[in-house]
């Protein structure tokens, strides 16, 4: 009797993993680029799902992307540049959500 509610609650275990599984199709992305003579400013790119540039801005400031504060900021940047569709033309949108210079 246990092993059978044993195999039971591993097979129940196995199909719920299996189905929990979905890919997310939103491959947008953000890349943030820095040189090594000028480490002061950085470039910030947005992507939309078919890897072309949508935004872009250049500041006068070092951002630390291993900050969860600072990657909630980028992703929700991202998420308003894909909800409007449009390019930006607004070139402080960065440096006032990160309240710096622009470059």
């Amino acid at each position: 009797m246990k092993k059978t509610i044993l195999t039971f609650a591993i097979i129940c275990m196995a199909a719920a993993g299996s189905i929990a599984q979905t890919k997310i199709n939103n491959t947008a992305t953000w890349v943030v680029e820095s040189n090594l003579n000028n480490p002061g400013i950085q470039t910030v790119r947005f992507y939309d799902n078919d890897k072309h540039l949508i935004y872009s801005e250049t500041i006068k400031a070092r951002i630390n992307v291993s900050n969860k504060k600072v990657q909630q900021k980028l992703n929700s940047m991202l998420d308003l540049l894909m909800t409007t569709g449009k390019p930006i033309s607004d070139g402080n949108m960065l440096a006032a959500s990160f309240k710096v210079k622009k470059r």
